[in-house]
């Protein structure tokens, strides 16, 4: 890691991130231009009530974007980070 940025990085900020990732997102990877080259992504879906949780990391971060989804049956509304962190590789 760069260390003239460690200090934007609060401690255990890391080990929140994996957790929170490990269990709300879903990583991906899509085939792009004809499957020529791929995209790297993360989609993450929680509930209204947790709506602060992802804002605040889409705010810190500066990575994804904030839609609300609507709810399918049996399952409360929420909000989904598409795209966090995508990336392209040719």
């Amino acid at each position: 890691m760069d260390r003239r940025f460690a200090f934007l990085i609060p401690p255990h900020f890391g080990d929140f991130l994996a957790g929170f990732l490990d269990a709300e997102a879903h990583l991906g990877i899509a085939e792009m231009n004809g499957g020529t080259s791929l995209s790297c992504f993360a989609s993450v879906k929680v509930r209204d009530d947790e709506t602060e949780t992802l804002e605040w990391l889409a705010a810190w971060t500066g990575l994804g974007s904030l839609h609300a989804v609507r709810a399918r049956a049996r399952r409360r509304v929420g909000r989904s980070a598409g795209r966090l962190g995508a990336a392209t590789s040719a």
